[in-house]
Parts: C-alpha cells; structure tokens; sequence
C-alpha cells in the first residue's frame, strides 16, 4: 500500500478499532467480528527501555537499546451467555483455553488496518450491572505464553480485503 505525504483518515468521528476472534487454526484461522464491544476498545503497546551504559566521557547523554514489547487490549463486552463472541472471551481465563484475537485499527475488509493478531489470555472479567441498561463486563487480554510458533502474538496488517497478513512495521520508505 502507498504512503501518502497528506492526512487522509482525519476527518473520522472517533476510532473505528475492530476486534477478532477465530474459530478456525493457527494456521486456518476463521474470523468472526466481535458485534459485543461496547464503549472504548484500547490497544497498549509499550517497550521496555534498557539503557546502554558507558564509560565514554564524550557520552552525555542517556543511550538505550530495544527491549520487549508489552501488548494489552482492553475493554468491555455486553453480557450476553448466548453470544458466541462474550463465551470466547470469558473461555480465555485461568485453566481454561488462549484464544486467536485480532485487533485492528479498522475493520477487517478496510486495506491498510494494522494491529495484532495471535493466542491470548482474559485477565479480567469484571462485570458491572448497571441500574438501568445492560450489563457491562471487562476484559484485558495479553499474549499467552506457551503456544505454538503459529499462535504467537505478532504484529499483522490487512493488506487484501478480508485478510490479515504478518507484518513488518520496522521499515519506513518516505514519500518522494
């Protein structure tokens, strides 16, 4: 996909984020769009900072080096026991199964959105009931650990219709 030297997604009445679940493979996986989302869909992504010490006298300033990325999404759900999309969620706690989600920063059918994708875990399932409207749970999901080469968290883009690919994020071609 080209870059372009103009903003073209300015003018959006507020983020369109999306977010996933498979009910497929690693390998195959089958997308279902979470319709339950409600309210602020949030996508951390912070990376340790390790400084680089030196004995270098010339050396006045702080240097660092990369360290891991940390990945959290999070946000709430309408809870709703027959909605396939609310028992994914909840099924992702302590002794039960990682699942495959991916979070864009547009739809799936939209060229250019970007996120993560891969297996992880619900740290929180707070529910809030409400006195008047529906009851509201949270979730905060991180990267599972011990899963397949296939299923690990990675950072993705959609880069045809419908499909979410590996991506690449560390290169930057500029505009001519």
């Amino acid at each position: 996909m080209a870059q372009s030297a103009n903003l073209t997604q300015c003018d959006k009445n507020g983020a369109e984020m999306s977010l996933y679940f498979s009910t497929g493979t690693c390998a195959t996986p089958v997308w279902i769009f979470h319709k339950g989302i409600i309210g602020d869909l949030q996508l951390g992504e912070t990376e340790d900072q390790n400084e680089l010490t030196s004995r270098d006298p010339a050396q006045i300033v702080k240097q660092y080096t990369e360290g891991k990325i940390d990945i959290e999404v999070s946000g709430e759900q309408v809870v709703d026991s027959d909605y396939e999309g609310c028992n994914f969620i909840n099924a992702m706690r302590a002794k039960g199964s990682p699942g495959d989600i991916c979070i864009l920063t547009g739809y799936m059918s939209e060229v250019g959105s970007f996120g993560w994708r891969g297996h992880m875990r619900n740290f929180d399932r707070s529910i809030s009931g409400p006195e008047n409207g529906a009851a509201r749970q949270s979730f905060m999901l991180k990267p599972a650990a011990c899963v397949l080469v296939a299923c690990k968290v990675r950072p993705v883009k959609v880069t045809t219709a419908d499909a979410v690919a590996d991506y690449s994020p560390q290169t930057f071609t500029p505009t001519v």
